[in-house]
């Protein structure tokens, strides 16, 4: 019977970055609903980041919601990252890896998933703007180990 084999420390975004192979992009949810078109409504749009996996992987699920004049729109979308042995890092790494690699390779698929939607339920799509370098920030509490212990997760 083998060992169980001790995690890898990553200490950099850097080395986790040369480590991960992009394996997996899930749909959590995609979502339209029509309203009545109104002046007085007001656009919105919100981003929330999750930040899940174990020692061999990590995931960067976004939910996009977009709220337009003629519409409510959804998109929940997850890019899976797998690593080739089980890791131990900091939630920093891991935040700073979401931040600068998961979000930009999930976001796309967002800004496509909420203009299909609007385009299928027949109302104008809305135009998703580019998303920046920094605009989007993931915490964790500045004990949090990775991988996470159950229950714990970053927004």
């Amino acid at each position: 019977m083998s060992e169980p084999q001790t995690p890898r420390r990553v200490e950099s975004v850097i080395e986790l970055v040369q480590l991960v192979e992009l394996s997996e992009f899930r749909c959590y949810r995609l979502m339209g609903e029509r309203v009545t078109a109104s002046d007085e409504r007001e656009e919105t749009q919100s981003l929330s980041i999750l930040a899940g996996g174990d020692e061999t992987h990590v995931e960067c699920r976004v939910r996009m919601e977009l709220g337009t004049e003629n519409a409510n729109l959804e998109a929940d979308i997850g890019a899976v990252y797998t690593l080739p042995e089980p890791v131990e890092m900091t939630a920093a790494v891991v935040a700073e890896f979401i931040e600068r690699v998961g979000l930009m390779a999930v976001f796309p698929f967002l800004r496509e998933a909420v203009f299909t939607t609007a385009s299928r339920m027949g109302v104008p799509p809305p135009v998703v703007g580019i998303l920046r370098a920094g605009d989007a920030k993931v915490e964790f509490d500045e004990n949090t180990a990775w991988p996470p212990r159950q229950g714990q997760s970053a927004e």
